[in-house]
């Protein structure tokens, strides 16, 4: 599933929850149990659990300050943005070496580089098919806003987290390129087209 993220807010008078869901353009992605992550006083947290474990699987209370669950979510994005890039430089390099990637897919999908995306975007990718689920360009907001949060933490830089710029260069060269609105694992197209690659 996706991870969704809010807020839970406790007041005097009464407590209440801010969700903010995570925006999937293909029904598919809808198919998986949703994984919510929120942050806010945990007294709010506890009076909403019922209504959040009605709608997802994985419920889980972040931490107590306001903001926790989408700092939360910015840490999934990061992950799901490496492996994205990892996925499709893995399809282009076995390409340009001619291996049959369906044969290699087949051999490393269960063993210690599988991976949700390697499973679902390399197929995808080796096949041609972008259609968005998640649009790159909503990966590059999200690593936007990755090197904000950076910019923020108190005695760190960008080199601290180079694999962030690294992801979030490599989209925005893709979004750039034109494929803003393919899914996110288009982003091995635009490597392609710039003549990276002999994929």
């Amino acid at each position: 599933g996706s991870i969704r993220t809010g807020n839970v807010k406790g007041g005097a008078r009464g407590k209440r929850i801010t969700v903010g869901v995570h925006h999937k353009d293909n029904a598919a992605y809808f198919s998986n149990p949703l994984e919510f992550g929120h942050g806010g006083p945990a007294p709010a947290f506890e009076r909403v659990r019922p209504a959040l474990e009605a709608m997802g699987q994985t419920i889980v209370h972040i931490g107590p300050n306001n903001g926790d669950g989408q700092r939360c979510k910015m840490i999934n994005q990061l992950v799901v943005a490496i492996n994205c890039l990892a996925t499709t430089e893995a399809m282009r390099f076995g390409r340009a070496m001619g291996l049959d990637m369906d044969k290699v897919l087949a051999a490393i999908s269960r063993g210690a580089a599988g991976s949700w995306s390697l499973s679902n975007l390399g197929p995808r990718y080796l096949a041609g098919d972008f259609a968005p689920g998640f649009r790159l360009r909503h990966l590059l907001k999200d690593l936007n806003y990755c090197a904000e949060l950076i910019a923020q933490l108190p005695d760190a830089s960008p080199s601290d987290f180079p694999a962030v710029h690294l992801a979030r260069e490599l989209v925005r060269h893709a979004e750039s390129a034109g494929h803003g609105d393919e899914n996110i694992h288009a982003v091995g197209r635009s490597l392609e087209r710039s003549g990276r690659t002999n994929a």
